[in-house]
């Protein structure tokens, strides 16, 4: 009888939780539609500015939408035609990545990375253009204009690719040269030294030399003084022994 009592209860609880999740799931659902239109509403207003050419006021319309649902993709892909327009390529840049990232259907994303495509090559980066034209064409492979910006970047891409190789050979030579003349000096350096030293050595040699023809010539004419004082000495002595031989 407990059981059956309990169970009743049971029953009553979940009959009465059940309406009321609904009820729940319901108003999201009504809240999320509301935001919706409004970031529709805010678009056109946008779309409006933009068309009358005022960028500034049609640039808060589309914040405002992406304010009430962020992942508007019309808000941002609108968003980065207008900064493409003022030449602000990086925030272009972002605005249609992050469309193309909320997109939702193929003809949003060919339009995006179409766009993506256009604004790399403005910046002069041809390689990762042709990624963003074969990703358009993947979502639109009818699109002439985007196989056509695609031939564009892949020749551009080939030019880039041929600049950067020459200009690394043009770097290899230019550190070949910067190499070649260091050794040059080096050898002139070196060669410049031997002749130093050899002359240095030719110097001390020739002083050497002169310094013994001094010390010998010093030598022979002490030895000539002294030979004429000894023969001096000696006539002087004749002289004496004669003297006395007289005296005896």
């Amino acid at each position: 009888m407990k059981n059956l009592i309990l169970n009743k209860y049971r029953l009553i609880l979940w009959m009465v939780a059940i309406p009321s999740l609904i009820c729940a799931q319901e108003l999201d659902e009504k809240a999320l539609l509301q935001k919706q239109n409004k970031a529709q509403l805010f678009v056109a207003e946008g779309n409006e500015s933009f068309q009358n050419e005022d960028f500034i006021t049609a640039e808060m319309a589309y914040r405002k939408a992406m304010s009430q649902q962020s992942n508007t993709v019309a808000a941002s892909y609108n968003l980065g035609n207008g900064f493409y327009k003022e030449g602000n390529f990086d925030e272009a840049l972002y605005r249609h990545e992050q469309a193309a990232k909320d997109a939702t259907s193929k003809t949003e994303k060919h339009k995006a990375f179409h766009n993506i495509g256009n604004i790399l090559m403005q910046n002069q980066m041809c390689k990762e253009a042709v990624e963003a034209f074969k990703n358009a064409l993947r979502n639109n492979p009818n699109d002439d204009e985007t196989r056509y910006n695609l031939a564009m970047a892949k020749e551009c891409a080939k030019h880039e690719k041929e600049q950067d190789e020459k200009d690394d050979e043009d770097s290899d030579d230019k550190k070949d040269e910067k190499d070649e003349k260091i050794k040059n000096s080096k050898t002139k350096i070196k060669k410049t030294s031997k002749v130093t030293i050899a002359k240095t050595k030719k110097i001390k040699v020739t002083k050497i030399n002169k310094m013994e023809t001094i010390k010998k010539t010093k030598k022979e004419n002490q030895k000539k003084i002294k030979t004429k004082a000894t023969r001096e000495t000696i006539a002087i002595s004749n002289k004496n022994n004669h003297s006395h031989g007289l005296a005896i």
